[in-house]
C-alpha cells in the first residue's frame, strides 16, 4: 500500500493516544493509486471490536465521491498489548479490503489483504510516500 508518510505518521499517533481502545476509519485514494486522506469513525469503538453505522458508511462514501476521492481501505488501531497481525475477528470483520493496522505499542504498522474468512492474510508493503 502507498500512503504519504504524513498520513501514517498522523494515524500512528492517533493509536498512541488511543492505548486501550481502538480506533478506526477509512482510508482513501486522491490522485493515483497513494493514500492521501483518512476518515476517523466518530461513533463508539471498543476495546476489540467496532463495526460502522450504516448511515454513516453512506455519507463517508457519497461526501468522498463528491471530493473525487476513492475507497483504499480501513484502518484500525489495535491497544499497545496486542500484535499488529490481523486478529480472528480481523479476519471475519474485513473480508472484502486492505486493511492497515496500527499500534499503540512498539509493533511496527501493517498492511494486509484480508480475502474471504479462513483464508490466510497477505501481508503487503508499507510504502511511505512524500508530498
Amino acid at each position: 500500500m502507498k500512503i504519504k508518510t504524513d498520513i501514517l505518521k498522523s494515524l500512528e499517533r492517533l493509536a498512541h493516544r488511543s492505548k486501550d481502545r481502538e480506533r478506526c476509519g477509512v482510508l482513501w485514494y486522491e490522485a493515483g493509486d497513494c493514500v492521501r486522506q483518512y476518515t476517523l469513525y466518530p461513533g463508539p469503538t471498543g476495546e476489540s471490536r467496532f463495526e460502522f453505522s450504516d448511515d454513516w458508511w453512506l455519507q463517508q462514501l457519497y461526501q468522498a465521491r463528491a471530493r473525487g476521492l476513492r475507497f483504499a481501505g480501513l484502518f484500525h488501531s489495535h491497544p499497545a498489548r496486542c500484535s499488529t497481525f490481523p486478529s480472528l475477528l480481523d479476519r471475519q470483520g474485513h473480508s472484502f479490503c486492505r486493511t492497515l493496522i496500527l499500534s499503540a505499542g512498539e509493533e511496527p504498522s501493517r498492511c494486509f489483504a484480508l480475502g474471504p474468512p479462513g483464508s490466510v492474510p497477505l501481508q503487503e508493503p508499507l510504502l511511505l510516500m512524500e508530498g
